[in-house]
């Protein structure tokens, strides 16, 4: 029987994992170049309309769904492999070839080297998904179904992580979301994000419990703009600067979109502030 292998340079959704995660450092770093490179291929590879994306979706599903059983998980699994079957595999084989060739162009052999935390689900979903796709007979029953038990485990125990804290949710952030995020709050205030909006967004990004996070980083900017208020010498900033505290108490009303949105803005406002006080 042969050997159901992991073929990594064709896993789609761990393509586009780490790509996800270089625009990301990239971003957070100020490199503009990678930034730019790495969007022009998820827009020109991942696009809505591409084939590509459609696999990456159903992958997805079979990665970070929340199921509650095993029958579910399993009614979940066999559904993926039924679409991913029915995708026009030549066409696919032909854009990743196309991928693979700008990537290795771009940035080299390196760029499998990236670590991710969680290969072996991208591998055991990309696996199962492939050997389904050449529906060879002589494949390794026992690996197979050992795969399948790995997917499925994988499915309930989403859940279990997410009710051990109602906050936790599995947070994926498409790049052309990010980068859109970054490059319009660049394009309003005309300038670089500074450390702490870079801390914003990282944890916006990351942080799976943003809520607890928004409700410590809240009081800071508060103490931030108390103390401004006690160095300000005119009356005027004085109550520009009250006026603004008002507004920020109505941030728990909003989503984690908008909270994230006015805390970058108050952190601009508190560097500014800073700078005009300490002339």
């Amino acid at each position: 029987m042969k050997t159901i292998s992991h073929n990594k340079l064709g896993n789609s959704a761990l393509i586009f994992e780490i790509l996800s995660q270089k625009f990301t450092k990239a971003a957070l770093d100020g490199n503009k170049k990678v930034a730019k490179t790495v969007l022009y291929l998820v827009q020109k590879y991942y696009n809505t309309t591409s084939i590509l994306n459609e696999e990456l979706n159903l992958i997805t599903s079979l990665l970070h769904g929340n199921i509650s059983d095993t029958n579910t998980a399993t009614r979940l699994l066999n559904e993926v492999l039924n679409r991913t079957f029915m995708l026009d595999s030549k066409k696919l084989k032909n854009i990743k070839f196309k991928l693979l060739t700008e990537i290795k162009s771009l940035f080299g052999n390196k760029f499998f080297k990236h670590k991710i935390d969680n290969y072996k689900q991208y591998a055991s979903v990309y696996s199962l998904i492939e050997s389904n796709r050449k529906n060879t007979l002589d494949s390794n029953v026992e690996q197979k179904v050992k795969l399948e038990e790995s997917v499925i485990n994988n499915l309930i125990e989403n859940t279990d992580r997410k009710n051990e804290s109602k906050n936790v949710k599995v947070k994926k952030i498409d790049p052309l979301v990010y980068v859109m995020l970054v490059k319009g709050f660049n394009e309003k205030y005309k300038q670089s994000l500074n450390e702490n909006q870079k801390q914003l967004l990282n944890e916006y990004i990351t942080n799976d419990n943003f809520d607890n996070f928004v409700n410590s980083y809240y009081k800071k900017i508060q103490n931030s703009l108390y103390e401004a208020i006690n160095k300000s010498k005119e009356k005027d900033t004085s109550a520009n600067i009250f006026e603004s505290m008002q507004k920020l108490d109505k941030i728990h009303e909003y989503d984690n979109d908008k909270k994230l949105e006015l805390l970058l803005t108050y952190s601009q406002l508190i560097e500014e502030l800073n700078k005009k006080l300490n002339e």
